[in-house]
């Protein structure tokens, strides 16, 4: 009773695909491979996100481009994504859990102005952790305490 819009590709885009056709659910759409200003439009306009991976991700730079746009997020509970998303960025659920998926996004579908208070959120917790200056002073923060520990044990 909700748009879904489906971006990317994958292995099982196909059974999906035959799944909502089969299912005759007319509120979903399958984007597929966007180029980057197309991509950056669909992504600009989401309520929020969902990624529902079943693998260990290292960093998907989903969760964080969302969080640039101040749009939260919702992931499985695997890998990174388990630090990333937050209580006041999103949500998580565990991989392959439907129902608890199912529940959070009815809540932040039936609830918008939750959804609206993570909105700011999800955007300051992109400026604390992941911005270029903060990726690059916490770099330079691990060089010094590298150089430090090699001082130490000469």
């Amino acid at each position: 009773d909700f748009p879904l819009k489906i971006l990317g590709d994958g292995p099982l885009a196909e059974v999906l695909k035959s799944f909502v056709r089969e299912k005759k659910l007319s509120n979903v759409e399958f984007l597929g491979y966007l180029p980057g200003e197309e991509y950056e439009k669909q992504l600009s306009n989401a309520s929020f996100v969902v990624v529902p991976s079943i693998c260990y991700e290292n960093f998907p730079r989903m969760v964080v481009e969302s969080y640039a746009r101040g749009i939260p997020v919702i992931a499985t509970r695997l890998g990174s994504m388990a630090e990333i998303v937050t209580l006041h960025s999103g949500r998580l659920f565990d991989a392959g859990n439907a129902g608890q998926l199912a529940a959070h996004v009815r809540a932040w579908i039936d609830h918008p102005e939750e959804l609206a208070l993570m909105r700011p959120l999800a955007r300051k917790e992109y400026e604390l952790r992941y911005t270029v200056k903060k990726n690059y002073e916490q770099l330079m923060d691990i060089y010094n305490e590298a150089r430090q520990q090699k001082a130490t044990t000469r």
